[in-house]
């Protein structure tokens, strides 16, 4: 920055503007300027000025605005007196002072008195937190405490903020668990993917303890026994670090791993870090997989829909509320595994824009879909693309399943064959609404399988579903739509 430059920002310091008050102290910060910040913009009347003021000269390394800044220790403003007391003890520590701040009736300054006596050595790290953690607002105030002032011997504060039934406090815990660095918050960063407003703040964390934390993320998602709503964030959560190792990890796990919507969310991280970085190698072996088993389930939905749209149109009695259900959501799969498909065709020819591609087949005008089938002609080598093909063509889904036999080859089924299938699957959504079908139809051959799906840990819509088919199978066949 030349010598103009300066001048023109110091001199903007004096303006009646508080935005370029503060543009200006930011611009200086920036080019590493913040020691021309003169002490007596502590005497601003803009409190967003004065703060800002005292973050830098926090930890600028400079003390000649500690005089400034001990006038402030009497200020009405308790945000205020803390970020002084906290500024000025980082130039100058002085037990005094801090020992005076645990009188201050504010829990901010408390907790930034507490923090800095406990980091200093002047007080036994679990002296005066129990006070600290009753309530909300001191347990806010303890963590930004700690994380402006991190020390190892906040580590079992941090874990029991952690445990606040407060999201805003857990994500403040996450932000100084980010600051202190510890193996020892692992655990506790984990369930906070868990919680919507602490996430962010988890993943950063998790970010800040770099090889070791991927490491323990890597443990995570190889464990199907954690709870779905945390084990959901972990992919993207991985796809932050570095981007080979992340890669590394997301491929070991797609190809084992059980829940669908988990592989998606993996093969969306290995999109982002594909895009971002185009000269990381993916193992193009695992892909290749991946898109071979993919292709086979979405064939397989395809001709599970087809068994049970024929079979109602042979018998109609099975053209039920249940029946549309299922077959909605047979599709609704079909449509998310060739999302899924197009993803990982975007990881393997990542020189194309497959996803402008698929964007093209679902369009509304004729004349563009066509040319999105053509570009898929032309990039795909066989047996593939005739499967891709089959896979977004409309036409009978004999025909298309007669060119994906590379991938599906399909077997005889009839109607109680498929919800026997549907039965089976892990979606709950997929056993309720067949159990529910079975019920509504009164299929009494297939009551041994509820009752078996009923014995294992089910989750609870699914057993109240099943106990509600049993319910209508073992009763008179009033009110049944067929039963046999």
């Amino acid at each position: 920055m030349d010598l103009g430059s300066l001048e023109t920002l110091i001199a903007a310091l004096s303006s009646r503007d508080d935005a370029e008050v503060r543009g200006a102290i930011d611009l200086l910060a920036a080019e590493g300027r913040a020691r021309l910040i003169p002490a007596l913009i502590l005497y601003h009347p803009s409190r967003p000025v004065v703060l800002r003021a005292l973050e830098l000269f926090e930890t600028s390394g400079r003390s000649d605005f500690v005089p400034v800044a001990d006038r402030l220790l009497d200020h009405a403003d308790p945000e205020l007196r803390a970020a002084a007391l906290r500024a000025r003890s980082a130039a100058m520590p002085d037990e005094a002072l801090l020992r005076k701040g645990l009188d201050d009736p504010s829990p901010v300054v408390r907790a930034t008195a507490l923090v800095g006596l406990v980091a200093g050595g002047w007080l036994p790290k679990s002296t005066g937190l129990d006070e600290l953690l009753r309530t909300a607002e001191a347990q806010a105030a303890l963590a930004r405490a700690i994380r402006r002032q991190p020390s190892p011997a906040f580590e079992d504060a941090l874990l029991a903020l952690a445990e606040a039934p407060s999201p805003e406090v857990q994500a403040l815990a996450a932000e100084a668990m980010g600051a202190v660095k510890s193996p020892r918050f692992f655990p506790a960063l984990l369930s906070m993917l868990g919680t919507r407003e602490a996430r962010r703040a988890a993943r950063t964390a998790f970010l800040e303890h770099g090889e070791d934390a991927l490491r323990f993320l890597d443990e995570a998602l190889g464990d199907w026994s954690l709870p779905h709503e945390i084990r959901r964030h972990l992919p993207r959560t991985i796809s932050r670090f570095a981007p080979a190792p992340a890669a590394a990890v997301l491929l070991r796990h797609l190809l084992p791993e059980p829940a669908g919507m988990v592989r998606f969310r993996m093969i969306r991280g290995l999109g982002r870090i594909a895009a971002d970085h185009p000269d990381v190698r993916l193992d193009a072996a695992v892909l290749n997989e991946a898109t071979a088993r993919t292709l086979e389930a979405s064939f397989r939905l395809m001709h599970w829909r087809s068994v049970l749209e024929h079979g109602a149109a042979e018998e109609p009695h099975r053209a039920t509320r249940g029946h549309e259900l299922l077959t909605t959501l047979l599709r609704d799969k079909e449509v998310d595994a060739v999302e899924r498909l197009f993803r990982l065709l975007g990881l393997q020819y990542r020189g194309e824009d497959l996803r402008q591609i698929h964007r093209g087949l679902r369009n509304t005008n004729p004349k563009v879909r066509s040319g999105s089938r053509e570009l898929l002609e032309n990039l795909l080598d066989p047996p593939l693309r005739e499967a891709v093909l089959a896979l977004v063509d409309e036409a009978p889904a004999e025909l298309r399943l007669a060119q994906a036999m590379a991938y599906y080859r399909a077997p005889l089924l009839d109607y109680e064959s498929v919800l026997v299938a549907l039965l089976e699957q892990s979606s709950e959504s997929v056993q309720s609404l067949a159990a529910y079908h079975v019920g509504e139809l009164g299929l009494t051959s297939l009551k041994g399988r509820l009752e078996d799906i009923e014995l294992r840990r089910t989750g609870f819509f699914v057993s109240r579903v099943i106990e509600r088919a049993l319910r209508l199978l073992a009763g008179p066949p009033e009110g049944l739509v067929h039963a046999r």
